[in-house]
């Protein structure tokens, strides 16, 4: 098997939409699940997104898993 059949890797399913506000620019809203553990959350930002991403993946900063 070659090295990227080895790596660890997780599925997510994200959406994104805007949401329409009653004055000014519309907002970024979206949702992501872990495909394998059902897990969910509703984001506002990008950083929030990368942030479940990074704690159902079990990354670290550095990029390395714990």
């Amino acid at each position: 098997m070659d090295e990227v059949g080895r790596r660890k890797q997780w599925v997510f399913i994200v959406r994104v939409w805007l949401e329409p506000a009653a004055s000014g620019p519309a907002a970024l809203r979206g949702s992501v699940r872990d495909v394998a553990s059902g897990a969910a959350a509703y984001f506002t930002s990008p950083r929030d997104l990368a942030d479940f991403i990074v704690l159902r993946g079990g990354v670290t900063d550095e990029g390395a898993e714990p």
